[in-house]
């Protein structure tokens, strides 16, 4: 590299370099002054700088973590989880490639101009905002050590989960697990990358002794996505089991003949995604494995409850129950509902609505970053899971929760008694609870947990249960390529196809004809929706504010009476609102908007016609 070169090199640094002589670190980053004087106490609740970077691939591209003692620097104390610094090589001059460079040489190689070196930092929104002065520091001590590289000194914003796995992909790096990860380990990877990409919830695996699929269940709907061998298949199952499994989620060693579980955590560029694995035997001779995919730490968009599909009605009872200073939400559905994900919504639009009070979870895992509130995940040992201490860390970590000063709580769900139990507590404290449930309606929340063990007077009490909702997901059609009702009866008819004679028929029956023409069937696939037809998921939901007559009924254990009372609520002249209606009627309403595919709403829930015998 001739002088010149290097001269127009450093010249370049100095532009983009913040640190020349008109600029101090101290007036560039400055912590806010302490307060002084009664009521200027900083506001604990202000919002932090939102994350730019939500997913590895938001990154510049970057070849090392700079760690201290691997060609970084320290990064000062209380901030190691949450501040890294990453650096790629931009050119090379000398008689060596790109693939000699190693990291404990790169600040000689910079000194010597050997490589000219590019250096960001990556900070979480609090760092940034709050410890300024560190950020300062790591920035004085990159430049003293890399004095001739281009060193960006204003960090890049990214959530804590991003940092996480930038460390993690390092260490594999590193320790030289890249390049040993198994043919089988790979496979799988593409799959979980592909499935994550795609919104997939769950992959299925399915062996048997001539013949093994993949399958993958998008927007609810389970399709086929790939043929394998089925030595292939057991062997990336076997991988997965023994090889990528976290420590203590496994009992033993893979075995296709034998019920198993585990879980599974890897880093994308996408995110972070634990998958949790179950398998079983298949006669006569074949096995299944279904792996679930819970996104770890997403940043996603806050969503309203009209956003996820919830009904105009719907959504003035859940605002109404959610702004209550105490009692109880229970949101309700099986599982792949899309409970969590309207638990997220509900808890971040209080939170935001309530900057001065302090909101708690309790998750396992925390699959969605809550916006201002303090997120604790509970880890469970598998070997606990069927003994008598399986609820302990859970509940530990709600009984920890209650007694750290919190307004509000959000309990990830009531799987047993003792949590059950520990949330009605909560909530008869004075503290606003939300919560999920495993239930097929919402007065089956009733029945699930006096199965749990909760007596009904309990449950009784006026201003424990603030509210209550069930629901589920239906898939929505693509609005480029779904195909009108009456298309695609004349296209039935040209098949000379008989079957669907009942469900045309039933159509019929529940949809006058005039509107007959809003009426709409999944089409054939398009570009749009990636040749699926569905562009995502819609709520249909049923939602109640116990009355006093209710909980009378409750009392009693009359759940036909508590169900007349909620459906006596119902607006006969107004067949949009939703009030007293299941969350099949709504499934129903938007099948006459055009929403969602007849067949869906079949598959789903029960026969169209079966809405003239809902209150027989």
């Amino acid at each position: 590299m001739s002088m010149d070169a290097a001269e127009q090199t450093q010249e370049g640094v100095e532009d983009v370099n913040v640190f020349d002589a008109e600029v101090s670190i101290e007036d560039e980053w400055q912590e806010e002054p302490e307060p002084s004087g009664a009521g200027q106490m900083r506001d604990p609740y202000a919002a932090f700088e939102d994350p730019e970077i939500l997913k590895m691939s938001d990154l510049p591209d970057y070849d090392w973590v700079l760690e201290e003692g691997v060609g970084g620097v320290k990064i000062p104390d209380g901030i190691e989880k949450f501040a890294c610094i990453i650096a790629r090589v931009q050119a090379w001059h000398g008689d060596f490639s790109r693939e000699d460079i190693r990291i404990a040489s790169l600040p000689d190689m910079v000194e010597q101009a050997s490589v000219d070196l590019e250096i960001w930092l990556v900070v979480t929104g609090r760092v940034k905002d709050r410890n300024a002065l560190k950020v300062a520091e790591m920035v004085r001590s990159l430049r003293n050590r890399y004095p001739r590289a281009r060193l960006h000194a204003k960090p890049k914003i990214a959530t804590a989960a991003i940092i996480e796995a930038m460390y993690e992909r390092n260490n594999e790096v590193v320790n030289g697990a890249i390049e040993d990860v198994s043919e089988e380990q790979q496979e799988f990877d593409k799959l979980g990358r592909y499935a994550f990409d795609n919104g997939v919830s769950d992959i299925h695996i399915e062996v048997t002794s001539e013949q093994a699929q993949i399958l993958m269940r998008q927007h609810g709907r389970l399709r086929h996505y790939k043929d394998l061998a089925p030595a292939k298949a057991t062997a990336i199952c076997s991988a997965v089991y023994n090889t990528m499994s976290e420590a203590g989620s496994t009992r033993d060693s893979f075995n296709e003949r034998k019920f198993q579980n585990a879980v599974i955590d890897r880093p994308y560029d996408e995110g972070r995604v634990r998958f949790r694995y179950a398998s079983m035997p298949v006669a006569p001779n074949g096995f299944n494995v279904v792996l679930r995919l819970l996104p770890v730490g997403v940043e996603s968009a806050h969503k309203s409850f009209e956003d996820l599909g919830y009904a105009p009605a719907h959504t003035q009872s859940m605002q109404r129950a959610m702004a209550r200073s105490s009692g109880m939400v229970i949101i309700a559905g099986t599982t792949g509902s899309g409970k969590s994900t309207t638990l997220k919504n509900a808890m971040e639009g209080v939170a935001t609505a309530n900057p001065d009070q302090k909101i708690r979870t309790i998750e396992e895992p925390v699959e969605y970053s809550i916006r201002n509130t303090s997120q604790t995940p509970v880890v469970r040992d598998d070997k606990e899971k069927d003994g008598a201490n399986s609820s302990k860390p859970f509940a530990d970590a709600i009984k920890a929760a209650m007694r750290a000063d919190p307004d509000r709580m959000l309990v990830g769900e009531i799987r047993d008694k003792i949590t059950a139990e520990l949330a009605i507590q909560a909530s008869q404290t004075g503290h606003g609870v939300a919560t999920t449930l495993h239930a097929e309606s919402w007065s089956g929340i009733f029945d699930r947990l006096g199965l749990l063990g909760i007596q009904m007077g309990v449950l009784a009490q006026p201003g424990l249960i603030a509210g209550l909702a069930y629901q589920k997901l239906m898939p929505v059609l693509c609005e480029h390529c779904k195909i009108s009702f009456h298309q695609w009866v004349d296209e039935q008819a040209d098949m000379e196809n008989p079957k669907d004679s009942g469900f045309v028929d039933r159509v019929r029956r529940v949809v006058p004809d005039a509107d007959l023409v809003m009426v709409y069937m999944t089409g054939p696939g398009c570009r749009q929706c990636k040749g699926t037809g569905i562009t995502g998921q819609t709520v249909c939901a049923e939602v109640v504010l116990p009355t006093n007559a209710m909980l009378d009924a409750v009392r009693h254990g009359d759940v036909v009476k508590l169900r007349q009372l909620w459906r006596e609520q119902r607006n006969d002249s107004d067949p949009d609102d939703m009030s007293g209606r299941t969350a099949f009627e709504h499934a129903l309403l938007k099948m006459r908007h055009g929403i969602c595919d007849p067949k869906d709403v079949e598959s789903k829930f029960m026969r169209l016609d079966e809405v003239f015998h809902l209150d027989d």
